[in-house]
């Protein structure tokens, strides 16, 4: 973006704001509008100083709409999980003011932690938060979209597809012939049936350590916007097998047993906790299949190349869950044999 559509830009945000503040009857005291550095989404977002006040104002391109976050944010705040407030919305111009949250992300905070002590009290303090989405009775909103929304056989063949086209197609330049393609797909066709067929729970959708922001005492979620009922390991494994920082494994394990003991199995919606851990091993391998495809997207469409340095750490992920399950074996091999040639 140009210098003069980046003051254009920031000019329209000011006369949406003036017209926020003006709707409230409050006045403007010495404006300042920043635009913010962008993350992987084509949303943009501006901090905004006004007097002692400060806000945070998104706008999202068009046909993104808005009512999605807003529907979604409301029954986040209505059953108690820490979002952002929001102040202000213009649907028709993609235009949302809402409390700004700082700058350090759950990402940030873990980079200054000292200990695995340290460590394991904030990731506890997430897990509760997740758990609070989980609990989300789905009969007292049938009637939003988000119930009607699922990670469902086709979603997830959507995802496959995904990254199956960025990564294997665009990134590493591989033309698959169709005997390995064969081999590739037939273990995530199992697998996805696999996954759909589980009860469902609210999912967040993107449950990552870039998209929980840090303030004081809050560990408020963000970007929940995609939000649709799915099984809960989708969001559980986007936390703590997150393809941006390497949880210790004494604290994952512990996670993993907090999350069991304090929802999953008081809820009885799945099994055995060996049951519980297959599908959790299992959607690792589906969650960092697409993350993987994410980050080329962004670079394949972008030219964005700050995801890139993800990619390896996603890799061994990847290689190393799909070693656990004999109908991976052949995918494996043929994924490994393109991406260590690359």
């Amino acid at each position: 973006m140009t210098e003069k559509e980046t003051r254009t830009e920031r000019l329209f945000v000011e006369s949406l704001f003036e017209r926020s503040m003006t709707s409230k009857n409050k006045v403007k005291d010495n404006l300042v509008v920043n635009k913010l550095t962008g993350d992987a989404s084509t949303r943009r977002y501006f901090r905004i100083t006004n007097g002692n006040d400060k806000f945070i104002a998104c706008l999202c391109e068009p046909g993104d709409t808005l009512a999605d976050f807003l529907e979604v944010q409301n029954v986040l705040k209505n059953e108690g999980v820490d979002v952002p407030e929001i102040f202000d919305q213009v649907q028709k111009s993609g235009y949302l003011l809402q409390e700004d949250l700082g700058n350090i992300t759950l990402l940030k905070k873990l980079s200054l932690v000292n200990s695995e002590e340290e460590e394991y009290e904030v990731y506890k303090r997430v897990i509760e938060e997740l758990i609070k989405i989980h609990k989300v009775n789905r009969e007292n909103y049938h009637d939003k979209s988000f119930t009607k929304r699922s990670f469902d056989s086709e979603k997830y063949k959507f995802e496959y597809n995904f990254t199956m086209k960025y990564f294997v197609g665009e990134y590493l330049n591989v033309k698959v012939s169709e005997n390995e393609l064969k081999r590739i797909t037939e273990p995530f066709k199992q697998m996805e049936r696999r996954l759909s067929s589980e009860k469902f729970v609210l999912t967040h959708r993107d449950f990552h350590s870039r998209n929980v922001m840090c303030l004081e005492n809050r560990y408020c979620i963000i970007d929940f916007q995609d939000a649709r009922m799915g099984i809960p390991q989708y969001d559980l494994v986007s936390l703590l097998e997150d393809c941006y920082y390497n949880l210790s494994s004494v604290n994952k394990l512990k996670m993993i047993d907090l999350y069991w003991e304090n929802f999953l199995s008081p809820s009885k919606l799945q099994g055995s906790k060996e049951h519980f851990l297959e599908l959790y091993d299992l959607m690792t391998i589906q969650r960092t299949f697409k993350a993987i495809g994410s980050f080329c997207y962004i670079f394949h469409t972008r030219k964005d190349e700050r995801y890139l340095k993800y990619i390896g750490y996603s890799f061994e992920k990847l290689r190393k869950k799909m070693s656990k399950f004999n109908e991976f074996k052949d995918c494996r091999k043929i994924l490994s044999g393109y991406y260590y040639e690359h």
